[in-house]
């Protein structure tokens, strides 16, 4: 069920009301997540959320810093649907026919309230049923995090941790979240472009296993500084269908964590690699992935239309930002610049690991 107000009053009692209803709360600890050039510090009412931050974030995680510039609070929600009947309360439902009570708690269990009806101006969603409740003051940069379960199987039945939350932060003029995958050689920096199931984790997971350097397998911040394209790690995790792991399993050092939200694919940390990751990433081209049932892999040069389409439509359908056009201009614009070539895999991941290297050695001469 949506509402929609536009009284900013009902938006910032809301607010306040969060503040005082977690400040009840007797245990805090205080984590920051530093991506390059943006610190958000992590406000957590409950300690059942530090094993996943340092299962997660184990490269980016840090215990103090002098600044940040957001803010996540989270806290532990045993009952989604006594803080539903307490939230719906502050709009009046007896004035709004859209936002029952009765319907809200015993039929759909989900509500999203909005200031208008772009897709941007979401500031609260509250899911009975997935046991979440995500609240944004954009104002501040204040995101709110409640959760019913802390178990690592539930945690990714909706994504990395705070994943939602990031996309909000890091959506500034000259960074964005995106979903995409980026390794590289010397500096040479490939931004892999391929929706779910289309090879991009296998292919990134097997380059760093290989001594690719690394950034991301899954999720990432693009920034644009002076026409460069650069991209900076976010988590420590990486997928892998049981068939590439079992591929993979004797150089393979991940310490698994759970499978993933279609318990097709398990979820590891990482942390063994870090001397791989790197922090700003110089990308030099796109690079759009296809599983191919052929002898040898290629890749050619191409235009960007195929890899702009999978990067963008993964993004912002990963993120429920379909319907912002300022989102697709904006990345459309981070990567026009840049060639672009198809990757056609082979269904010998060691074939299509090393055809890669020598592309890029290739491409140190260019």
């Amino acid at each position: 069920m949506e509402y929609i107000t536009g009284a900013k009053n009902q938006k910032y009692s809301l607010f306040a009301y969060v503040d005082k209803y977690i400040s009840s709360f007797p245990s805090l600890s205080v984590k920051y997540i530093c991506l390059k050039n943006i610190t958000i510090r992590v406000l957590c009412y409950t300690e059942n959320i530090i094993p996943l931050l340092k299962q997660q974030f184990t490269y980016t995680l840090r215990d103090t810093s002098s600044k940040y510039d957001a803010t996540i609070v989270v806290w532990h929600e045993a009952e989604p649907r006594y803080f539903l009947a307490q939230f719906a309360a502050q709009f009046d439902p007896r004035k709004n026919i859209e936002l029952r009570l009765d319907n809200v708690l015993f039929k759909n269990f989900y509500i999203r309230i909005r200031e208008n009806r772009s897709s941007s101006s979401v500031f609260a969603e509250i899911d009975e049923n997935a046991g979440k409740i995500s609240i944004y003051n954009f104002a501040n940069n204040t995101y709110y995090l409640g959760l019913k379960s802390f178990a690592s199987e539930d945690i990714i039945k909706w994504g990395h941790l705070f994943v939602q939350q990031l996309y909000k932060i890091c959506a500034t003029p000259t960074t964005h979240l995106v979903h995409g995958a980026v390794i590289g050689i010397e500096n040479i920096g490939i931004l892999l472009c391929a929706r779910g199931g289309g090879g991009k984790s296998t292919l990134t997971v097997n380059a760093l296993l290989n001594g690719f350097d690394y950034v991301s397998d899954d999720f990432l911040v693009l920034q644009k500084e002076n026409n460069y394209l650069y991209a900076s790690p976010i988590y420590s995790i990486i997928t892998l269908s049981p068939k590439m792991y079992a591929a993979m399993y004797d150089k393979f050092d991940g310490k698994f964590i759970s499978n993933n939200s279609r318990l097709d694919k398990y979820v590891f940390n990482i942390a063994a690699y870090h001397k791989q990751f790197k922090d700003t990433y110089s990308i030099k081209m796109c690079m759009s992935l296809s599983i191919c049932q052929i002898e040898e892999p290629e890749i050619y040069a191409c235009n960007i239309g195929p890899a702009a389409t999978r990067l963008i439509h993964s993004t912002i359908s990963q993120n429920a930002d379909n319907y912002n056009t300022a989102t697709v201009k904006k990345l459309t614009e981070f990567i026009k610049s840049l060639p672009c070539y198809q990757f056609n895999l082979c269904p010998d991941i060691e074939k299509n690991t090393q055809y890669l290297r020598n592309f890029l050695i290739s491409q140190k001469g260019e």
